[in-house]
């Protein structure tokens, strides 16, 4: 909503906060079980969720304080929600391919 009103960096702040917040909730699990170095298209992803996805959201909200290179950070927020679309039409491939 807030991209659609004009306000661009807001909107690159807030989504890379709730990413961070995401990464976040996730830490009890990444101690408790360590960090996912399967190289299967889930572990890929597990790990991209893991590792690359919150320093990408600090460096988005970085971008978007300084007023630069905002395409960058709207990229670098649209990616964790482009690797959920990505395992869902995996799964629905999958499920189209094998059954259930």
């Amino acid at each position: 909503m807030l991209a659609a009103l004009g306000y661009l960096r807001a909107a690159i702040i807030v989504l890379a906060t709730y990413i961070l917040a995401a990464w976040f909730s996730e830490l009890p699990s990444v101690a408790r079980f360590g960090i996912e170095w399967d190289w299967s298209p889930v572990g890929l992803s597990l790990l991209a969720q893991q590792l690359i996805f919150p320093p990408l959201a600090v460096a988005a909200i970085i971008l978007a304080y300084l007023n630069r290179h905002l395409w960058l950070g709207a990229l670098f927020v649209a990616l964790p929600p482009a690797n959920l679309l990505l395992g869902i039409i995996m799964f629905t491939i999958a499920i189209m391919i094998y059954g259930f």
